[in-house]
């Protein structure tokens, strides 16, 4: 076995902080509360079920959704964008959130934004792939030209 160089010990030094700054990150974003991390499916379900109650029901939509339900339709455009807005929402204040930190450990900035969006996309894919496999079980064929407007 050889040593590790310097930029080899410090790249494993950064793998080792930044999976802390990840666990970290995903320990505590529902810590104390009642359903911990099933609120990271919960929350866009029950968002899902407003929506397609109001815009199936209260004001029905005019979306040419063909054969596909509407709430298939919704939840395959809602948890990407669910996604993407609650990884740029949590990545803009990693910084500021990690303030101390930064100041005490000399790491690159982007390993504290990169954990924090991470941290956030991980729990999502995790309900994304949930709500495809839900919606496969339901019989609702998943395919682009399916998805497109006719």
């Amino acid at each position: 076995m050889s040593a590790q160089t310097a930029p080899e010990a410090g790249n494993a030094r950064h793998n080792a902080v930044f999976f802390a700054l990840l666990r970290r990150d995903l320990s505590e974003r529902h810590q104390g509360s009642l359903l911990g991390i099933g609120w990271n499916l919960l929350q866009p379900l029950l968002q899902l079920a407003v929506l397609s109650l109001v815009f199936t029901h209260l004001l029905p939509a005019r979306a040419a959704t063909g054969h596909v339900p509407y709430a298939a339709f919704l939840a395959l455009g809602l948890w990407p964008w669910q996604l993407f807005a609650n990884a740029l929402t949590r990545g803009t204040t990693a910084l500021t959130d990690n303030a101390a930190l930064i100041g005490k450990v000399a790491l690159p900035h982007a390993l504290y934004v990169l954990a924090r969006v991470l941290g956030s996309v991980l729990p999502d894919l995790a309900g994304m792939v949930l709500v495809v496999l839900a919606i496969t079980v339901f019989g609702v064929p998943l395919s682009l030209a399916a998805l497109r407007p006719r």
